[in-house]
Formats: C-alpha cells, sequence, structure tokens
C-alpha cells in the first residue's frame, strides 16, 4: 500500500510537466521572418508567412492563415503576426501551430517547431502572443 501510495504520488507530481499545453488562449501567433532560403543562400524576395494550427502534435496541420510579407529582403529580427481567432477553432483542447516562409518563386522554407497551446473558452482571454521559432 506504502508503494502504491508513492508511485501515484509521483504520478500526479511529474504530470503537469509531462502533458502541459502551453498558454492558454493567446490572442496572436508572431514568428520571426527567415533571412536565408532552405539553400542557405540570403532570402531576398520573401514574399508570404503560412501560420498552421491543428490538434497533431506530429501530422500535417490542418487549418492555415497566409500572411503576406513585404516584397523584398527581410530586415533582421523582422517578424510576421497573424490573430489566432482567425483559424476560427471551435472547440476547446490541446492544439499546435508552427510556421513556414514562402518566397516569390513558390519556395518554401522548412517549417518552425511546432509550439502547443490550449484553447479553453471558459478561462478569461487576455492578450498575449505565442511565438513560434
Amino acid at each position: 500500500m506504502k508503494t502504491l501510495l508513492l508511485a501515484l504520488t509521483l504520478v500526479l507530481t511529474l504530470a503537469p510537466a509531462a502533458f502541459a499545453a502551453g498558454p492558454i488562449n493567446p490572442s496572436t501567433a508572431t514568428v520571426t521572418q527567415p533571412q536565408t532560403n532552405t539553400d542557405g543562400s540570403n532570402l531576398t524576395d520573401l514574399a508570404l508567412i503560412r501560420f498552421c494550427a491543428g490538434t497533431s502534435p506530429t501530422a500535417p496541420l490542418t487549418t492555415c492563415v497566409t500572411v503576406a510579407a513585404p516584397a523584398g529582403d527581410p530586415a533582421a529580427g523582422a517578424t510576421s503576426s497573424t490573430p489566432l481567432s482567425a483559424f476560427s477553432l471551435a472547440a476547446d483542447g490541446q492544439y499546435y501551430l508552427d510556421a513556414e516562409a514562402e518566397d516569390t518563386a513558390g519556395n518554401r522554407s522548412a517549417r518552425v517547431t511546432r509550439v502547443p497551446f490550449e484553447r479553453n473558452l471558459i478561462a478569461p482571454t487576455a492578450p498575449s502572443t505565442l511565438t513560434v521559432q
């Protein structure tokens, strides 16, 4: 019984870290615009940033929003953002977001690291930013 109680205590103590959902109800998603093409050359013709959201941590994300980027060579540290309300996420739950860039020729960048967030209609919404890198 003592061993079972100890095991249950450990599981409950470690569970929140293992199942962390990320921020709750972020209002905006932001990504730093890339400086190079996938081949390593300087990116001089950035056209758009595509943010995608979905419920899978590994499968392709299904709902995407495209944000036009200023034409030309993006300044170091320049960002693109989109409101998360643009995704029309109807159900509460765990979601993931990633982003990719596309140049004027249609070449896509590698996707940035996928980040988790939680949609919860009961929790208050406060302005916050979910940063994908």
